[in-house]
């Protein structure tokens, strides 16, 4: 008996509710930093950045405001690209792309000649012809970079990293790849032995202590002292002169006369190499305490290339290693080793608020950054980045591509970022 075919049931398709997606309007400044011929958004005014990229994005540095920066969408240039013709110093303005020469000279100018792109150029802040000048802070070695004139620092320490502290231009100092101070200067605090260090003219004290240590008290100036490695008190009965101390008269800190520099008209931070002063080689890495009022306690900036927490929590930030990636190993540089495994700091975040769930990350200018929500997770498309700065509130969890899933709880009391090797 035939059986008689039924229909299929009918499927009947309920649209799941969402909320629709702006409309771009040409001319409205962006919401989401998109812009130009796709989105229809202008950068102008909007919280990315006022110029917008070739590739569609909002931002303001010279990947953004340089070549195929779209100009009917916002401004086109660069904040840091120099607009006087100065280059490096305070401003950290840079050449490349500048109506003033690509290449930033030793003595902070942009040029395009001999002068500016030969010996000295500063390769932070513009092209150099000098291929041995080193690009990412290391020095010596089998590619045999050099300090002088890299922006890093002249010296060129033991380990191979350029700087300009005590620890890379004293004892071990490579004078083939850079300048060398007297390198028979304790470059730790030791003394005399075998390796003959001398104490004078540190920051550890002027004198040499019978077991091999610079300082300045009585026990490493007085009974034992060993003069041929630094200054010693003469004994004598009578009551020892007080050392002399009290704000710096001369700018000089530290050391065997103990001067100061808060309120001494010098600056407030003592370097490590004795003097007053309220710039990052004075403030940073090396501050004596003793001897300051205004030592950086938080976000301390590297002065040797030393960042992460192995290395007391030193960031490559806001100083001679500005825009580098701190490595696994606890260096900073710009290598692929640096940027794309590890760990880098992040500088600082401010909350801005959200809009439409979607967060966004703004950074210091090395490639475009993509970014886009889905369900309350961020995703990150990005390479060799630098440093990030938050810029709006992160909803729900974070997640870096090439793996790993970090809450922004996590990310904010961690202070943290990077392409973590594991899921």
């Amino acid at each position: 008996m035939d059986r008689e075919i039924q229909a299929a049931p009918t499927l009947t398709t309920v649209p799941i509710s969402a909320t629709p997606a702006p409309t771009p309007t040409p001319g409205s400044i962006s919401p989401d930093g998109s812009c130009g011929s796709k989105s229809g958004y202008i950068c102008l005014g909007s919280a990315f950045g006022n110029c917008c990229s070739s590739s569609g994005f909002c931002g303001s540095s010279g990947a953004h405001c340089t070549a195929g920066c779209q100009a009917s969408f916002g401004n086109c240039t660069a904040a840091d690209l120099s607009p006087d013709g100065t280059c490096s110093g305070a401003n950290k303005y840079k050449c490349k792309g500048s109506t003033f020469g690509d290449c930033c000279s030793s003595s902070g100018y942009c040029g395009s000649d001999s002068a500016h792109c030969g010996s000295g150029c500063q390769s932070v802040f513009g092209t150099c012809t000098d291929s041995s000048l080193s690009p990412d802070g290391t020095c010596g070695g089998s590619k045999g970079y050099k300090c002088l004139g890299s922006g890093f620092g002249d010296c060129c320490s033991a380990s191979g990293y350029c700087g300009s502290t005590s620890a890379h231009c004293t004892s071990g100092c490579q004078s083939a790849f850079g300048t060398c101070g007297d390198t028979s200067l304790s470059p730790d605090g030791t003394c005399g032995g075998s390796k003959g260090y001398k104490c004078k003219g540190t920051s550890f004290g002027d004198c040499c202590s019978s077991s091999g240590y610079c300082g300045s008290g009585d026990a490493f100036c007085g009974v034992g002292c060993q003069s041929p490695f630094g200054n010693c008190a003469a004994l004598t009965t009578s009551a020892a002169t007080p050392k002399p101390s009290g704000l710096s008269p001369d700018g000089s800190c530290g050391g065997s006369k103990g001067y100061k520099c808060g309120g001494s008209g010098f600056g407030d931070c003592c370097s490590s190499g004795g003097y007053c002063g309220n710039t990052v080689n004075h403030c940073a890495q090396g501050c004596q305490k003793s001897f300051s009022t205004a030592c950086l306690t938080s976000n301390v900036p590297t002065l040797n290339g030393d960042c992460g927490s192995s290395k007391s929590g030193y960031t490559c930030a806001d100083g001679p290693f500005d825009g580098q990636c701190c490595s696994s190993d606890g260096f900073c540089g710009t290598s692929a080793t640096h940027c794309t495994t590890g760990w880098a700091e992040l500088s600082s975040f401010t909350t801005l608020g959200t809009q439409h769930h979607t967060s966004s990350l703004a950074y210091d200018g090395r490639q475009e950054l993509y970014q886009t929500t889905v369900k309350n997770t961020l995703f990150l498309f990005l390479s060799s980045i630098s440093r990030l700065n938050l810029e709006t509130k992160l909803l729900g969890n974070l997640r870096l591509s090439g793996g790993g899933s970090y809450t922004t709880e996590r990310l904010c009391r961690e202070v943290i970022l990077g392409f973590p090797s594991h899921d």
